[in-house]
């Protein structure tokens, strides 16, 4: 049993990048598969919570900046953008675990996802975002998720949450939505959203983490001289554009077809690599989860 939960919390924070990679909306003739894995309605309930935070607490969340990375040179590292985003989950999950911080920590993976692939459209940032995700959920969730009846019981919190009552707080000339479902000084924890810009890179990745990063499915060898040879470790080139070099995908037209990406060779522009496995891979490889009752199942 304990060999079922890493292959649902992976495929999970895979639906949670692709969806907020707004990957669906591009091609939308070409991408009858992704849209089909990421509409698992196993999670439906959950995606509306993160709806719904993201409309209640925007003004605490757009103060997420995603330039803070390229100005640092994170993006050029798997290591330390996994780090950064770790920490950051980790704040959002500071005292006792519940499946509430854990949706403001995917509330914050989903922001951070729409900000970086807008931007680069690499989906080696999604399968490392993803990995982040997990890298969070086994540190800080993993007990309390088995404890609690797993994914089904954070879907019937998430259930809970979007038919509960809200009301408006006004504290310091700010007003704060409270949830009746959610203890009021813990609901309070989204206020960290507006300090996560400025939190120190202070931990460092366990075992697990470096095996994730570790993972050389999605990354064929690349032909161009500017890769970074012998760099494992690399993430992205926030230099390099598309259009630098004529063999490169022109990224504002692209099709998304994983299929034909790695038949034709195309190479991403930033990562240097055939990330598009990674898209074959999450819609061939996962299995859909059986485990939510057909109560939450309902569309």
């Amino acid at each position: 049993m304990e060999a079922e939960f890493p292959m649902e919390i992976r495929k999970f924070a895979a639906i949670v990048v692709i969806k907020y990679s707004n990957l669906l909306t591009i091609q939308p003739d070409s991408r009858e598969s992704l849209d089909e894995f990421t509409r698992d309605s196993s999670y439906k309930e959950i995606f509306n919570s993160i709806k719904l935070m993201l409309k209640f607490y925007k003004e605490f969340i757009d103060e997420i900046s995603t330039d803070i990375l390229e100005e640092r040179g994170v993006l050029s590292s798997k290591k330390e953008y996994m780090t950064y985003l770790v920490t950051r989950c980790l704040k959002l999950s500071e005292g006792d675990p519940t499946f509430f911080e854990f949706l403001l920590v995917c509330v914050y993976i989903a922001k951070m996802t729409e900000g970086l692939f807008a931007k680069y459209k690499c989906c080696k940032i999604l399968k490392v975002t993803a990995d982040s995700l997990e890298a969070v959920y086994c540190r800080k969730y993993w007990v309390y998720f088995k404890e609690n009846d797993d994914f089904l019981g954070f879907s019937r919190f998430c259930e809970d949450l979007n038919k509960s009552s809200h009301y408006v707080e006004f504290k310091n000339g700010k007003c704060m939505t409270l949830f009746k479902t959610v203890e009021p000084a813990r609901n309070e924890k989204v206020k960290n959203f507006t300090s996560l810009n400025d939190i120190s890179d202070d931990i460092s990745l366990n075992f697990m983490e470096g095996k994730l990063l570790q993972d050389k499915t999605f990354s064929l060898p690349c032909p161009f001289d500017s890769f970074p040879r012998g760099r494992g470790d690399f993430l992205i080139s926030t230099t390099l554009g598309a259009g630098e070099d004529s063999r490169d995908l022109e990224m504002e037209d692209w099709e998304i077809v994983p299929e034909k990406a790695i038949k034709t060779g195309i190479y991403c522009s930033y990562c240097r690599a055939s990330c598009f496995q990674y898209l074959a891979y999450c819609v061939t490889e996962f299995p859909r989860c059986k485990n939510i009752p057909e109560s939450l199942n309902n569309e």
